[in-house]
């Protein structure tokens, strides 16, 4: 996953704001670039991340070409994140 802008700017909040310990922000961001890579389609079960991207980039359906690369923007995948994808992320993990 490409480095996000946003997931860095609520890592800082966490770190100098709220006083979270550096430990904790690196777990929650490990948490959140697991969550953009699954949502980018990182992922072999579930179509959440394919529809996310179709919703997002316009594209009709999943990708046909394995090897096809998309220019996919993290932070506006995780901000436009509903909570059907958020659903099928929780059930990806068991």
């Amino acid at each position: 996953m490409e480095d996000s802008t946003i997931v860095q700017k609520f890592l800082d909040y966490l770190k100098f704001e709220r006083r979270f310990s550096e430990h904790t922000a690196k777990c929650y961001g490990a948490d959140l670039t697991q969550f953009g890579d699954f949502l980018v389609g990182g992922h072999d079960e579930s179509s959440g991340g394919s529809e996310m991207l179709s919703s997002v980039e316009g594209h009709a359906g999943p990708a046909t070409a394995v090897a096809t690369k998309v220019d996919v923007n993290i932070d506006q995948l995780l901000l436009s994140a509903q909570t059907d994808h958020i659903r099928s992320y929780m059930a990806h993990l068991n």
